[in-house]
């Protein structure tokens, strides 16, 4: 929220993605959603005439102008919200005294201003709602409901391949919905609510749009992914989901699912601090050490995770999961943030994640809560996506390469089908430069390669350094200390 197009294009973004909690409960044709225990359970937002699908049609026309796609997620919760001006679940005119109350916003409920509460009682017990409750300020979700505003969007933007919304998602952590959404959902659903609701919402979503790719299941979290062993036959919740996916295309001869995708966080403790700064030493080291967990095979978590289960490598248990249960499917880790954005710590962070998405065969992304555009880790992006101002990015087709020591100086290659050359991204996470030999092999090298760096020594921009020379071995550079350094290869015609 609040990107425009200028900075998509200044940081090469792809896709955008609308989602998060507030989604769960939005109802396009009011243009308003539930924020649930995020903020008060407050509904709508303080619109008389509500313009349908207003919020999202914006989005899907800046991302157009951009070059970028929209990842949209389509709430499957039993009920979304009714009303445009504020309201809300718990007024404290109806159900009295609470806990803790929304201070700046008091909506008038059947003729009484009001506060609106937590949904919690003074004592601390919990508020439940009966449905007359909840119908004062929801409907009742419905699959025709969600197949409308596809239509809308595909009326107003085109089918996903001709320019219209390309991804959709089944809702946002479902598995919450106890937390989040507690006034509509009060008790933690099963992974068999969860898969159903998903299976009847993504043929509805197919139905409207052929050619949109579905995504799900948009949850949280390990203790999520694996479930309960008692339930689902004594699969993980993450491969019945996937299993149930195959079971309908099986019987029904359609895909329903393109992309099976999960939120992830890092483990150690103050390594996501929202306020975005850099933290401790500790912290520092802590966030370029974790960036493991995506792929090595000795690094646990640094949480209970790592004390009762081994380690995770989640993009290639992911893969595993997939091939294993319903082949062919892509995967996407569509939330994460690794915390530091205003420190060049949190800039090589996001740079060290960017190659292990590519090396990994990750095939989507999406960070939650992006830099701003002056904030150090912005220019892991531009280093990628934009190195030069003029659109120049990293390649499209990995290639092999590896680092004597990836936990000091990562390095990261792939080749650019535009022109044939070799990018070399080289992240050294270490506080003093590091001299290294970069060698080749089964790549002829036209000579002089150009040399982008962003590092300590200016945390402001990606600057263009002096061109080296790349001889058919390779060639042996200084990397200056908390730096990445893309090397541009030209390939020898």
């Amino acid at each position: 929220f609040g990107l425009d197009a200028a900075y998509l294009t200044d940081l090469g973004i792809a896709v955008t993605r609308w989602g998060g909690d507030g989604i769960t409960r939005y109802n396009w044709q009011v243009d308003q959603s539930n924020a649930g225990f995020d903020w008060y359970f407050m509904a709508g937002g303080g619109i008389t005439t509500p313009t349908p699908g207003a919020q999202v049609d914006a989005i899907v026309a800046r991302d157009a102008s951009a070059g970028a796609k929209t990842f949209v997620s389509v709430p499957i919760i039993q009920w979304i919200d009714k009303v445009s001006v504020w309201d809300c679940s718990y007024p404290v005119s109806e159900f009295g005294p609470q806990q803790s109350v929304n201070p700046y916003v008091h909506p008038t409920v059947r003729g009484h201003v009001t506060d609106c509460g937590n949904g919690l009682h003074t004592d601390g017990s919990q508020i439940f709602l009966a449905d007359s409750d909840i119908a004062r300020i929801h409907v009742a979700n419905s699959v025709a409901t969600q197949k409308s505003w596809i239509a809308h969007l595909t009326g107003k933007f085109g089918s996903a391949n001709s320019g219209g919304v390309r991804f959709y998602a089944l809702d946002n952590e479902p598995g919450g919905w106890a937390n989040t959404h507690r006034d509509v959902h009060p008790v933690a659903p099963d992974y068999q609510e969860i898969t159903a609701r998903a299976l009847q919402d993504a043929a509805g979503i197919k139905a409207a749009d052929p050619t949109s790719l579905v995504a799900g299941p948009e949850d949280f979290g390990w203790a999520v992914y694996v479930g309960d062993p008692s339930k689902n036959g004594g699969l993980y919740n993450a491969i019945y989901y996937l299993q149930q996916m195959r079971n309908y295309e099986q019987a029904n001869g359609v895909r329903i699912l393109d992309y099976f995708t999960e939120h992830w966080y890092p483990s150690p403790p103050g390594v996501i601090d929202w306020s975005q700064d850099a933290g401790t030493s500790d912290v520092q080291a802590a966030r370029l050490r974790s960036t493991r967990t995506f792929w090595d095979s000795t690094y646990r978590e640094e949480n209970w995770i790592g004390t009762y289960y081994p380690p995770v490598q989640l993009i290639r248990t992911f893969h595993k999961w997939v091939n294993e249960n319903y082949p062919n499917t892509k995967i996407g880790i569509t939330e994460y943030n690794w915390g530091g954005q205003k420190s060049v710590n949190g800039a090589l962070a996001q740079a060290d994640l960017f190659g292990i998405f590519g090396r990994e065969a990750l095939d989507l992304a999406t960070l939650w809560s992006p830099p701003d555009r002056t904030w150090p880790a912005a220019n892991a992006f531009r280093i990628y996506r934009n190195y030069d101002g003029a659109g120049g990015k990293y390649g499209d087709t990995w290639a092999r390469s590896m680092s004597s020591d990836q936990a000091r100086v990562a390095m990261y290659s792939s080749l650019r089908t535009s022109d044939g050359a070799l990018t070399i991204m080289v992240v050294n996470k270490s506080a003093s430069a590091q001299a290294a030999h970069v060698a080749l092999t089964h790549f002829a090298p036209a000579g002089k390669a150009s040399v982008y760096t962003f590092s300590s020594a200016n945390a402001s921009a990606v600057v263009h350094g002096a061109d080296v020379w790349v001889r058919p071995g390779g060639v042996t550079m200084s990397f200056a200390p908390s730096s990445i350094t893309l090397i541009v290869v030209p390939k020898k015609s």
